[in-house]
């Protein structure tokens, strides 16, 4: 832990009514850099104080959400290995495919991007998993590129840009595989 961050802790920990405005102000000037500020809040620091601690709290909170080197190669590893495994998913994994066997067979001609040929004659829910599926797929794609685009970033805010966006792209596979799981297998288990 830095002695900056150290210094706000202990500012924001101390009683709000026994703090020295002055100090966070100063901390404040730190942080922005901006003088002009810095001698607007000194004016009148009672009034400022809200701010200050606010600002102060949320600058913490970037600060401390920013990886460490070693958390952000993991993270850049993580990333790395959901680019390279895309459409490589195996059977055993969760995936729609495991037990494909069980499913009626189609032909090419009536197989249209995974809609079945009974679709129309489906529940509306199910009808909506399909729908449901068709935007899941390019929210995927989407935070696949917005993966590769970082991947190549060289930013030190991308580590924390990445972590979320894996985590985005974890959550919306998971989901559309038990979207497709539940569509592909309506009616075929009674």
């Amino acid at each position: 832990m830095s002695d900056f961050s150290s210094l706000i802790r202990s500012y924001l920990r101390s009683d709000p009514a026994d703090r020295d405005l002055s100090k966070g102000a100063l901390l404040l000037l730190r942080i922005h850099g901006n003088e002009f500020r810095y001698n607007a809040m000194i004016r009148n620091l009672q009034a400022n104080a809200q701010q200050i601690e606010d600002e102060l709290k949320d600058y913490l909170r970037r600060r401390d959400s920013i990886p460490s080197k070693e958390e952000a190669l993991q993270i850049r590893k993580e990333a790395q290995a959901l680019i390279d495994a895309k459409g490589k998913r195996q059977p055993d994994s969760g995936s729609a495919v495991a037990g494909a066997s069980e499913l009626p067979q189609v032909s090419g001609r009536d197989f249209k991007a995974g809609k079945r040929t009974d679709h129309d004659s489906l529940p509306e829910h199910i009808q909506l998993i399909f729908e449901q599926n068709m935007a899941l797929k390019r929210r995927m794609s989407q935070y696949h590129l917005e993966i590769r685009n970082l991947l190549k970033s060289s930013k030190d805010c991308a580590s924390a840009d990445l972590k979320t966006l894996v985590t985005l792209l974890k959550e919306a596979d998971i989901t559309y595989r038990k979207n497709w799981k539940t569509y592909d297998r309506y009616g075929s288990q009674g």
